[in-house]
């Protein structure tokens, strides 16, 4: 009896296996999905003291020291663990139970509850196997099928999370550059504040301008003492906001060079493609699809309550006596049952509604997303495309701007210009300046931002 039992736990068992859904892409752009490699590291990587870094450099660094990289590998890493966990419903649950019970039979006055006076000591070894033979709902399968698509789902957050990682780090650095190229700037703003004020004073002496010229040269020198510390100031907080996008203390010091960059040009994609792209690309997105999906399986599951589950039980047990009589026996039994749900207070319908109510939340949410990211990826493309021009039409205005404040210069030291129009030049040089830096920089954010919002950050399909 007991071999019977097994073999038939084994047939069951054959003839119902894990079932493994099918591997399709999950966007036309997707051919394949690939496990991602973990984190690397938890220990903080610093950039090496005295050396300057590159772009490239900072972002393999960030993506090892920062906690959210960590955290996004976790969760999936959980969602993989679910899986198996999903999956075990396809085996029987065998325990194994080792009781010891003794009894002790007495002479109470003139009665005893046995004809033996004596002890006796029970031994049992109980072996319990239960098995789902059929699943009539299918919860079984839609249960797995649910878990697969939540660890996909995590799988594409934890990519989504990189590239989050990525683009502030991006940003940082193009804002520390930036900050960087304006202290340059308020630095050369500063040496022409000092020469005309060198000037005025040199012509006040030789009796050819008055204390106003001079004053005014002061004040104008002062304030760009004055935007020259304030452009200080910005240029340490937007190294310590470079530090912290890193995964580092605020106060770790990153040496940068300004970076070669090459030339603008215009971009290789147009508005409507990018759309499409992100549509069925963005990582995000692709896993608030697989969401759908699991939480589609989940109402399937729910469902499966209200259908019957053919069991399989089976008991195989020793017993081991002691004591009064003594000797051993086995005991063996299996039973198979249909269990048919009739009544469970009206909860297995609210399960049902709960998870009806869940999906409309997540699709609701997912167009919601859908709309902000393709939004996103409109003013990312406007941004790049309005500061592509910007960028070439503030090269001009700097040649021309330094070409006046030149110009006034040397009619102010002949007596042909006031110090009032060097001091305008040469606020129109310093404002050209700016727009330079702020053209640059901006421009290769915008074109940063336009890879990220629209998915493609590692792509370099977006520019030349």
């Amino acid at each position: 009896m007991p071999f019977f039992i097994f073999i038939l736990t084994y047939l069951v068992i054959s003839c119902n296996p894990v079932k493994e859904p099918p591997l399709v892409p999950l966007s036309p752009c997707v051919s394949c999905v690939r496990p991602l490699p973990p984190p690397k590291s938890s220990c903080p990587i610093y950039p090496i003291k005295d050396q300057a870094s590159s772009l490239s450099e900072l972002v393999d660094i960030s993506l090892h020291n920062h906690p959210l990289t960590r955290e996004a590998w976790s969760q999936a890493r959980a969602a993989s663990a679910a899986v198996t966990i999903s999956e075990s419903v396809y085996y029987p649950n065998i325990d194994l139970d080792l009781p010891v019970s003794q009894q002790d039979f007495q002479k109470l006055g003139n009665f005893s509850v046995a004809p033996v006076i004596g002890q006796t000591t029970f031994y049992s070894a109980i072996l319990n196997l239960k098995y789902i033979l059929w699943d009539f709902g299918g919860g079984r399968e839609s249960g797995v099928m649910s878990a697969k698509e939540a660890l996909c789902a995590s799988a594409w957050n934890y990519s989504w999370t990189i590239q989050s990682v990525m683009i502030n780090v991006v940003r940082a650095y193009w804002d520390t550059i930036e900050a960087k190229s304006d202290l340059e700037a308020k630095t050369s703003d500063l040496k022409d504040a000092k020469t005309l004020l060198d000037v005025s004073i040199a012509k006040k002496r030789a009796g050819l301008a008055t204390y106003v010229d001079v004053a005014q040269a002061q004040a104008n020198f002062f304030k760009a003492e004055l935007n020259l510390v304030s452009s200080q100031g910005s240029f340490e907080n937007s190294q310590a906001a470079l530090a912290v996008s890193m995964g580092l203390s605020p106060n770790t010091p990153i040496p940068l060079t300004k970076p070669h960059v090459i030339e603008p040009g215009a971009l290789s994609v147009d508005l409507d493609r990018l759309l499409t792209r992100t549509r069925c690309c963005r990582a995000d997105l692709i896993s608030l699809k697989a969401a759908l999906k699991a939480q589609a399986y989940n109402i399937d599951v729910q469902k499966s309550a209200l259908y019957p589950s053919l069991n399989f039980r089976s008991i195989l047990g020793r017993l081991w006596q002691q004591g009064r009589g003594g000797g051993s026996g086995v005991d063996t039994s299996w039973t198979m049952d249909l269990n048919f749900p009739l009544f469970s207070g009206f909860s297995t319908l609210g399960s049902i509604k709960q998870a009806e109510a869940q999906l409309d939340k997540l699709a609701a949410n997912y167009q919601y997303q859908e709309l902000t990211a393709l939004l996103n990826v409109n003013n990312s493309y406007t941004s790049t495309v309005t500061s592509l021009e910007s960028f070439k039409y503030s090269k001009e205005y700097l040649i021309y701007a330094g070409d006046s404040f030149s110009a006034n210069l040397a009619g102010y030291k002949n007596g042909t210009k006031s110090i009032v129009d060097v001091i305008s030049a040469e606020t129109t040089l310093s404002d050209a300046r700016s727009q330079l830096v702020n053209s640059e920089t901006t421009y290769y954010r915008s074109l940063a931002n336009l890879a990220y919002t629209s998915g493609l950050l590692a792509s370099q399909e977006v520019a030349n």
